[in-house]
């Protein structure tokens, strides 16, 4: 099995969009190569219904469109960043500058300006042999430890060869935003030290040189800012209402002060699972007076955009979006259709970009490959009740599914919990299918798709989302009599990782168990999670209690789990850091109980999504093996 792992994941192909000029749309095709352990970018451009590839002689970080015909990227070198410009016609190339920073992301002003955010790092607190900090927030996971590290804006003037700093090295930014019309730049700047992150945004005039606090209070935070009619209108939460989870609104800022724009029950992200891609963005795009947006409801993720004070639905012909642009004539976006692998999609635009017409184009063909080799699963979606709540469940049918004979069943449950799982494509689902399993999942209490109060269970962890799942474990047994209710086993990632812990204190229903990045102590994660003090706090509704967090915490009935379980953890999560692996396997084996624990060396949180191509084959076939061998 492994050695088809390893076959598959070489023909999963991901996208990336990176920029877009007039009608012209650059974009990366991304595979793993196994071997080399190492993901493998080429760069492409798409114009006028045709995609060209980039030969690129060097590696490239950032790619953006100076003009329709030439692109100007950045790429890392020993102790600079150097930016490059490279004509499409000509094949050119040309070093413009180098940046003595690491480049975390560039924007092209229309009068030739570069406006680049930078990591500046203090190598005094954070070295080879040391990291020392005063912060709150000191280390993050898949970054590291990022004490003594600053985002800063300069911009490059190519005309005048000159590099000039935009924000102080007091100030961290952590987002920015260019109006090209306005020649303004709309930047975030965060305190390191603040629990909630509540944010300050800024405005800086390009023009004339000056800069200008929009809102000062800090009790928001702030994820995009930007002009629409003659309004300077933000996305923003204060987590009052629903806590850490409550969806932002738009708001417009105007003389210091922040007034209720535009109500909103949903978030402003692509939330559905996936494990075949590559990398998520928020995607904001503002044209005239529109800000378009993803947004995910119910088990769709859709194009909405804010127009004359209302937000309307502008495009929703794939299950799930991940990314798009807005040429002169031209919807593009990069997706999942039902089962298919992720592709990029086109459609026709009026003028104005106000609507779309004709039919959907399919203008890649990433999936070909996978899928002349492999049969899709098949799923079905059907509606049942949990507490109260109509809700989506699906179920995948094994691999020559036969209704005479009897099947393992495999409850999978999905991470967040604020996240949605729906009948997109996914590779766990897909190999699962294919060792002969049913596969039954749903979005429980606390998931997203279904607005702030059903996406709100703080302090109820470990309860109606358990009642749920069970719940809805009974109706897939009721309705598809043949799975085998004594082969059952249960997977999670994550909050789902959490949540197997806690199913398996509570249920013998299952025969086995595994838990991936999962949370067994939430005493300890107060402290060591790299959002530890404000999600434990928030979700669980109560401060560091010792007594409180210990009981929602599944370590403390480890006498009472009876099932097989796998603990799958990688060694460098400080989301859901190692010792909530290693405490709970401790407690384990000093109880005799039947456990496994594999560890992923150099992984993080993130290693079922992006993690290195040789681990992720690993972590599938350990998977495998573990279910085939006891299942």
């Amino acid at each position: 099995m492994k050695n088809k792992i390893k076959s598959d994941l070489k023909k999963i192909k991901y996208l990336k969009l990176d920029d877009f000029f007039k009608s012209t749309l650059v974009f990366e095709k991304i595979k793993m190569n196994v071997k080399k352990n190492a993901y493998e970018n080429k760069l492409f451009y798409y114009e006028n219904g045709k995609t060209k590839k980039i030969s690129m002689d060097t590696d490239f970080d950032i790619v953006r469109l100076f003009s329709s015909r030439v692109i100007i990227y950045s790429a890392k070198k020993r102790q600079v960043t150097g930016f490059y410009i490279k004509n499409l016609d000509t094949k050119d190339k040309k070093l413009l500058f180098d940046i003595d920073y690491e480049v975390q992301d560039f924007a092209v002003t229309d009068d030739k300006k570069i406006v680049i955010l930078v990591n500046e790092k203090d190598l005094m607190v954070n070295n080879e042999t040391k990291v020392e900090t005063t912060d709150l927030n000191y280390r993050l996971n898949g970054s590291g430890y990022v004490a003594g590290s600053t985002g800063r804006i300069f911009i490059y003037d190519l005309i005048l060869g000159q590099l000039k700093k935009v924000t102080p090295k007091c100030q961290n930014v952590d987002f920015f935003n260019l109006n090209k019309k306005e020649n303004k730049l709309f930047y975030l700047i965060s305190d390191k030290n603040n629990l909630y992150n509540f944010n300050t945004p800024y405005v800086y005039d390009l023009d004339k040189c000056v800069t200008k606090c929009l809102y000062d209070k800090k009790d928001f935070e702030f994820t995009f800012v930007d002009y629409i009619d003659n309004k300077v209108v933000a996305v923003a939460t204060n987590f009052k209402r629903y806590g850490l989870n409550e969806n932002p609104k738009f708001y417009e800022i105007e003389n210091g002060a922040l007034n209720l724009y535009l109500e909103n029950d949903y978030g402003f992200e692509n939330t559905i699972t996936s494990d075949v891609q590559y990398d998520q963005v928020d995607r904001f795009l503002t044209i005239k007076d529109s800000i378009y947006f993803l947004s995910t409801r119910g088990d769709k993720c859709s194009i909405y955009r804010l127009i004359n004070g209302k937000a309307e639905l502008y495009f929703d012909e794939l299950t799930s979006v991940s990314d798009f642009v807005i040429t002169d004539d031209e919807l593009v976006v990069t997706g999942f259709k039902d089962t298919n692998l992720m592709e990029l999609y086109s459609k026709k635009t009026s003028i104005d970009g106000k609507k779309t017409h004709g039919k959907l184009k399919k203008i890649t063909k990433l999936s070909k490959k996978f899928e002349k080799s492999n049969k899709i699963y098949e799923i079905d979606k059907f509606k049942c009740e949990l507490n109260c709540d109509i809700i989506y469940g699906y179920i995948i049918y094994p691999r020559g599914y036969d209704k005479n004979l009897n099947y393992p069943g495999v409850l999978y449950i999905h991470g967040g919990p604020k996240m949605v799982a729906s009948h997109n494509f996914n590779y766990d689902l897909q190999l699962l299918s294919e060792l002969g399993y049913f596969v039954f999942y749903t979005n429980p209490h606390g998931s997203d798709g279904l607005g702030d109060e059903f996406a709100d269970i703080m302090g109820n962890w470990g309860k109606i989302d358990y009642d749920d799942l069970m719940n809805f474990t009974d109706v897939v047994l009721k309705n598809f009599k043949q799975i085998d209710k004594d082969r059952l086993a249960v997977i999670g990632g994550s909050y789902g990782g959490f949540a197997v812990n806690s199913i398996i204190t509570k249920t013998d229903r299952f025969k086995l168990a595994i838990a991936q990045r999962s949370i067994s102590n939430f005493v300890s994660f107060y402290g060591t999670s790299d959002i530890g003090a404000v999600f434990t706090s928030d979700q669980l509704n109560t401060e560091y209690d010792f007594e409180k967090l210990l009981e929602f915490s599944p370590i403390k009935n480890v006498d009472k789990i009876n099932t097989k379980l796998l603990i799958m953890h990688s060694e460098k999560d400080f989301t859901c850091p190692l010792e909530q692996a290693t405490e709970f396997y401790t407690q384990l084996k000093l109880n005799d109980k039947d456990v496994k624990l594999i560890i992923y060396k150099n992984e993080n949180h993130n290693l079922s999504r992006t993690g290195s191509p040789k681990s992720r084959v690993q972590r599938l076939s350990d998977m495998s093996k573990f279910l085939t061998k006891n299942l």
